[in-house]
């Protein structure tokens, strides 16, 4: 089991490294952005910051996301949520934690959920757009329990026209369907449905600050 693990860990390593490296280049490059260039160097650094941010995404995903920890675990949510956080700006996010509720399931897989809708706020709103992350239990009936977690965020919102669509494998915020792209809202579905049993929806308006809700229902651990 060491042994995995600790070739789970140099896998890990030499993905993240070069990321790292990969995103430091294109930093000092954009520097040059604001300098007298010609249009040509411009359209080039143009797509710089693109490719830039693309990169930032994927070391976000691979950070939360290690190889070789396929396991199904008790997990504290607000815990796995906060470490998430620390993956993207910290001022970002406006935290509504009460006291620590558990799940019992893959934490990683979780922790990809919550990613992938962090990602998806921020691809959506800009660098400034603000999230607010809220953890409850509520009765849902019955003696039955559920935790809540809702990631709200002012983005510019999703079309109603297409809000039906976004948990579709293959959604674009362009309101296009591609089975080359599109996963990761459709993943998020699918591992919130088949791995814990639980429940995602969604509410957006749009228009400026009215943005999205995601909002995740999952039955907590079992205590005794």
């Amino acid at each position: 089991m060491r042994k995995s693990s600790s070739k789970s860990d140099e896998i890990l390593h030499d993905i993240k490294s070069p990321l790292t490296s990969a995103i430091i280049s294109c930093e000092c490059l954009l520097d040059l952005k604001n300098r007298n260039l010609n249009f040509d160097s411009q359209n080039v650094l143009e797509n710089l910051s693109d490719i830039h941010e693309s990169l930032g995404y994927i070391k976000e995903l691979v950070s939360v996301a290690p190889v070789g920890k396929n396991k199904n675990e008790e997990f504290g949510v607000n815990d796995a949520i906060s470490s998430v956080c620390g993956n993207f700006k910290k001022n970002n996010f406006i935290y509504r934690f009460g006291n620590e509720h558990f799940l019992h399931g893959n934490k990683l897989k979780f922790k990809r959920v919550i990613c992938n809708l962090f990602k998806n706020s921020i691809e959506a709103g800009g660098k400034d757009v603000w999230i607010i992350v809220a953890v409850k239990m509520v009765d849902s009936g019955r003696s039955k329990e559920s935790v809540v977690i809702e990631i709200k965020d002012n983005g510019p919102g999703i079309p109603q026209g297409i809000l039906k669509d976004v948990f579709k494998n293959g959604f674009s915020t362009k309101g296009e369907l591609n089975n080359n792209c599109g996963l990761g809202l459709y993943i998020c579905k699918s591992i919130i449905e088949k791995d814990f049993g639980g429940k995602i929806t969604v509410k957006s308006n749009v228009g400026e600050n009215h943005g999205t809700i995601f909002t995740i229902r999952v039955a907590p651990k079992k205590q005794g």
